[in-house]
């Protein structure tokens, strides 16, 4: 089965800050307990991981 992309178009911005800021500039407060680094490291593993298993492909050589 052959594959042909013609173009592949992305559009990138950065508000400047890290991940944290979109919650402080909507008024909500970042979660300050201890372990807080741990969790949102969970979350963002989880999330790669369900990422890389919603786009895995059998026999695909890269």
């Amino acid at each position: 089965m052959a594959v042909h992309v013609g173009e592949v178009h992305t559009d990138l911005s950065s508000n400047g800050a890290g991940g944290g800021a979109a919650a402080a500039s909507s008024g909500e407060q970042a979660p300050t307990y201890p372990g807080v680094n741990e969790d949102r490291w969970s979350a963002a593993e989880r999330r790669v991981t369900e990422l890389r298993r919603r786009v895995r492909a059998e026999d695909f050589d890269d």
